[in-house]
């Protein structure tokens, strides 16, 4: 568990949603940035499958909201991923 300063994660909060993304994929893109290519597929992908594994929890729980929230960024992560492997 990572913990951050309260006015970090707020700074981070709203970033996100200026760009219409979860807080951790941001911060994830943060800081894959500067890290290899196959290092940065990987991390899309563990997000992904992350959230995958998220919004099945969110539909089980009848949470439609956020079970589409969570598989939009799964979407969007994988794309990324694929895109980065091509690089």
């Amino acid at each position: 568990m990572l913990v951050l300063p309260e006015s970090v994660l707020e700074k981070f909060r709203r970033l996100a949603e200026a760009e219409g993304i979860q807080v951790e994929e941001l911060i994830v893109e943060k800081l894959v940035s500067d890290l290899d290519p196959e290092v940065r597929v990987e991390a899309y992908w563990e997000m992904s499958r992350t959230y995958f594994k998220q919004a099945e929890e969110e539909l089980a729980k009848g949470d439609l909201k956020q079970a589409s929230e969570k598989l939009w960024g799964s979407a969007a992560l994988a794309v990324k991923a694929v895109a980065y492997g091509r690089e």
